[in-house]
């Protein structure tokens, strides 16, 4: 079964600007929606702030996903963050590849954590659960 995300989960988001569109997809609860704004926006090379943290989101919250589905989604996601290059990630994912328990996921993000160049910078910080 998917797992139903909430507004209250994806916690203060403010959908009101320039990414508008992008976030609601983000938010969606269709795994084919939030796969393919990830597509969309790594095509384009846009890479939105608030809109990676709603995807880094979404990743912590569906870090024990199992449906085939929802896990083929999620591998966008990874791949959006990686292709970021946005170091604000790295340690997000190092947890995710601690925690994930799909293998195919797990791989997604190390490779993603692969793709972050070296560096410092303030990081995402995930949501309490």
């Amino acid at each position: 079964a998917f797992r139903v995300i909430s507004w209250q989960d994806m916690g203060d988001v403010n959908t009101d600007g320039p990414d508008h569109a992008a976030l609601l997809n983000m938010l969606s609860q269709d795994p084919e929606v939030y796969s393919q704004q990830a597509e969309d926006l790594m095509d384009a090379k846009q890479y939105p702030t608030d809109v990676l943290d709603l995807a880094a989101r979404r990743l912590w919250l569906e870090r024990y996903a199992s449906e085939p589905m929802v896990v083929n989604s999620l591998t966008s996601l990874y791949e959006l963050l990686g292709k970021s290059r946005q170091v604000r990630y790295r340690d997000v994912l190092t947890l995710l590849t601690q925690r994930v328990s799909d293998l195919k996921l797990r791989r997604y993000a190390d490779k993603a954590l692969d793709m972050l160049p070296d560096g410092d910078a303030p990081q995402y910080t995930l949501p309490v659960d």
